[in-house]
């Protein structure tokens, strides 16, 4: 086609509508360039974000002890005298500045009984319970332990763990059975029981928290 031949009124319309359309395709590319990369950019924020999100989680576990608790089992061997207590760690974040107030439930009951029936009760069950101070633990940290003698066949504590960033309880005891020292324990965070083990011949009537 000559180019003279385009310079009448059919051959302006029709370039006219070439240069239309291919603006029109241009136009298109375009906003298919543009809308992937908006996509791209609103995908690579929502990434961004989610990884804020989660950095921010961990954050606030790590401050808070997160889902952390500790409790003590017992450990007696046979022909033992004593029992020790050693704390098992389950999370991963560190409880900070642990302390433990351990609360001899039988003691207790008999310490009552017997101010009960005195002629000036005391009100003091000091001798009940010892507080122990645990410091900072984690699953790196060495598993401390609290050892007592062994002179009943019985014995249950109540066990209540405060941290600078959680507070749990554990309910403990262990019970001699046929000779052999059987355990149970409950450990709850408020209302949520954590973990609860029985031993299979561990009398159930002697339950701490029944």
């Amino acid at each position: 086609m000559k180019i003279d031949s385009m310079i009448t009124p059919s051959g302006l319309i029709l370039c006219a509508g070439i240069l239309a359309a291919v603006a029109g395709v241009l136009a298109a590319i375009g906003g298919f360039w543009s809308a992937a990369r908006r996509s791209d950019a609103d995908a690579l924020l929502r990434t961004k974000t989610e990884e804020i999100s989660t950095l921010n989680r961990k954050l606030d576990e790590f401050v808070t002890g997160g889902k952390s608790f500790c409790y003590f089992i017992p450990l007696i061997f046979k022909g033992d005298t004593s029992c020790s207590l050693r704390i098992i760690y389950q999370g991963d974040c560190p409880l900070y500045d642990l302390y433990a107030d351990i609360t001899d439930v039988v003691k207790l009951n008999q310490l009552v009984q017997q101010d009960m029936l005195a002629s000036t009760p005391t009100h003091d069950f000091s001798s009940a319970g010892v507080s122990l101070r645990i410091g900072t633990i984690s699953s790196t940290t060495p598993a401390p332990e609290h050892s007592f003698p062994l002179t009943s066949d019985y014995y249950a504590f109540s066990i209540t763990f405060l941290s600078r960033n959680s507070r749990f309880h554990e309910y403990l005891a262990i019970a001699k059975v046929n000779q052999e020292w059987v355990p149970a324990l409950r450990v709850s965070k408020d209302s949520d029981i954590l973990i609860e083990q029985i031993h299979p011949e561990f009398p159930i009537g002697k339950l701490p928290w029944n």
